[in-house]
C-alpha cells in the first residue's frame, strides 16, 4: 500500500511539472509588432484626420512606457517623413522584455487624434505562430506520456531478486537494469523539459522570476548528469558482475540470503 502511494504522488508531482511546461505555450500567440531586446527601434505611425492625411503643419507628440511602468518618453516630438511621424528609441530604452504602451498625438490645426497602441519587445524579436505553437503543444504533450512511462517503470518495476518464504534467493531478476534505464532516462526527459521551458520564459514570455526558476533546475540537474553517468555506469557494472556470480551459485545449489 505504501508503495502503490508513494508511486502515485510521484506521477501526480511529475504531471503537475510537465502540465506547466504544456500551459507556458500557450500565451505565446501575439497580435502587437515585434522587437528585438536592446536594439535600436524606429516606430513610426501615419498621421490622418477624417480618413485623410494630415497636413504639413501637423505636429505629433509621443509618450511611451515600458513595461515595468517608467517612461522613456514623454510626449517627446515625432519627426515628420512625408505622411509618417518617426520616434527612434535607442538600445538603452529597449532592455526590459514585454508589453510597451506607445501613445501617439497628432494634432493638426483644430484637429486632434490620439491612439493607445502596444508593441512588444523579446530576446529574439520573434513570435511564435498559431502553427509552431500547436507543434509545441503536442511535443510537450508527447514529453508528458514519454516521461510518465518512464517515471511509472522507474517506480513500478522491482529490483530485488525473487526470494522464498524463507527470505533465500531463488533467480535473479534482469529486470532491474530496465527499472535503472528508466531512472536514468526520466532524469534526462526531466532536464531536457526544463531546458526547452526556460528557452520558451527566455524568448517569448515575460515571467522573469519563473525563468530562473526553470533555469536554475536546468543547471542543477545539468551539473549532476556526467557524475551520474559515470556512477551509474560503475553501479551498473558491479551489479552484472554480482548478478553473473549469483546464477553461477544458484546452479551449483548454494543458497544466498
Amino acid at each position: 500500500m505504501n508503495k502503490n502511494i508513494l508511486s502515485s504522488t510521484i506521477l501526480l508531482r511529475a504531471l503537475i511539472i510537465t502540465l506547466v511546461c504544456v500551459f507556458s505555450v500557450l500565451p505565446l500567440i501575439y497580435a502587437s509588432p515585434i522587437y528585438e531586446q536592446n536594439t535600436l527601434i524606429n516606430l513610426k505611425i501615419p498621421c490622418t484626420n477624417n480618413g485623410t492625411f494630415c497636413s504639413i503643419s501637423a505636429r505629433c507628440n509621443v509618450t511611451i512606457i515600458n513595461p515595468q511602468g517608467t517612461i522613456i518618453k514623454n510626449n517627446v516630438a515625432m519627426t515628420r517623413n512625408n505622411s509618417l511621424y518617426n520616434v527612434t528609441l535607442l538600445e538603452s530604452e529597449t532592455g526590459v522584455k514585454g508589453e510597451y504602451e506607445f501613445t501617439p498625438c497628432c494634432v493638426d490645426g483644430r484637429e486632434s487624434n490620439c491612439n493607445s497602441l502596444i508593441f512588444e519587445v523579446t530576446k529574439t524579436g520573434s513570435k511564435l505562430s498559431t502553427a509552431e505553437g500547436i507543434v509545441y503543444v503536442i511535443f510537450l504533450v508527447a514529453m508528458i506520456f514519454t516521461i510518465l512511462l518512464t517515471l511509472w517503470g522507474a517506480v513500478m518495476i522491482p529490483f530485488r531478486n525473487p526470494r522464498s518464504e524463507n527470505d533465500i534467493v531463488v533467480g535473479v531478476n534482469d529486470l532491474k537494469y530496465l527499472k535503472v534505464f528508466c531512472i536514468v532516462f526520466t532524469y534526462l526527459l526531466l532536464m531536457f523539459i526544463f531546458g526547452i521551458t526556460r528557452s520558451i520564459m527566455e524568448n517569448f514570455l515575460y515571467v522573469e522570476g519563473a525563468y530562473k526558476v526553470f533555469n536554475f533546475l536546468f543547471w542543477m540537474m545539468l551539473s549532476f548528469t556526467w557524475p551520474g553517468i559515470v556512477v551509474g555506469l560503475v553501479f551498473t557494472v558491479i551489479l552484472f558482475l554480482r548478478d553473473k556470480q549469483l546464477k553461477q551459485m544458484l546452479e551449483r545449489g548454494v543458497p544466498y540470503r
